[in-house]
């Protein structure tokens, strides 16, 4: 197996200190958890997977993955964070009606965040939302 890397500019969690820099750049791969393609300036890890090859054959890789898509993989998306209830119990949708990029971005700035407050987050949620609907 590869040795785990992160790629992109350090950013303030234990992984980079644990993980070695990777001297490569996924510049225009898609992320393997929101399936959009990394562009300069984003940062994140390279994950193991395992795939079939035919005929077949068991492949090992490593993928790309933003931070904020593994952060969101691990908190739950963001309509789950602000409103349980709502998003996941009646409309099955932890993502809050957003793509998973969308979603992964609104839970960074949740986890990172300034400490924006649950009704602050809600109100950018209905804006992502609404936005998207217009």
């Amino acid at each position: 197996m590869t040795e785990n890397l992160y790629w992109g500019e350090p950013w303030d969690a234990p992984i980079c200190e644990e993980l070695a820099r990777s001297n490569t750049y996924p510049l225009g791969e898609k992320c393997l958890l929101c399936g959009v393609t990394i562009v300069e300036g984003e940062s994140g890890t390279y994950v193991g997977t395992m795939g079939l090859r035919p005929p077949p054959y068991a492949l090992a890789t490593t993928e790309p993955v933003h931070k904020e898509c593994s952060l969101r993989s691990v908190m739950g998306g963001i309509g789950h964070l602000v409103d349980h209830d709502r998003w996941c119990v009646e409309r099955g949708d932890p993502n809050g009606g957003l793509p998973y990029r969308e979603s992964a971005l609104l839970v960074w700035t949740f986890s990172a965040g300034a400490r924006l407050g649950i009704a602050v987050l809600r109100d950018l949620l209905e804006d992502a939302h609404e936005m998207r609907v217009s």
